[in-house]
């Protein structure tokens, strides 16, 4: 009896790709990432917090609209570290900076983390072919 080979076709969503703040400006528009960033505002009025990360010239607006009804107070903590996975939505250069926006699908607290040592490990994953850089 001769074993039949099958082949099944992946029909749910796109996983999101890992990257460092820093490199989201390097991510294609519409890209779902995956990426960790520090609080350093949170407008109540259009539903968009600001976050960066130490040493980058990087700020991410994320709209956490979809969000609201899930979304911890804690979440909007200026100095809070939180994961965000979302979709590119556009990319700005403004006085030095570049501004990244990104439209959030999940997003949670990182807790206590040391930045420095994920950042190495998120690099080291990317250095052996783990995970590909944008």
């Amino acid at each position: 009896m001769a074993s039949e080979r099958q082949s099944y076709h992946y029909s749910g969503p796109l996983p999101a790709r890992l990257v460092l703040l820093s490199d989201l400006p390097a991510a294609k528009a519409a890209s779902k990432v995956r990426f960790l960033g520090c609080v350093q505002n949170y407008d109540v009025q259009t539903g968009v917090l600001v976050l960066s990360s130490p040493g980058t010239l990087v700020d991410v607006r994320v709209d956490v609209k979809l969000l609201l009804n899930s979304l911890k107070n804690t979440d909007t903590l200026v100095g809070e570290w939180i994961n965000v996975v979302g979709y590119i939505t556009e990319r700005l250069r403004r006085h030095g900076m570049t501004e990244v926006h990104v439209q959030a699908l999940m997003l949670w607290s990182a807790g206590a983390i040391r930045v420095e040592e994920y950042e190495k490990a998120v690099r080291e994953r990317e250095n052996m072919g783990l995970i590909m850089r944008p």
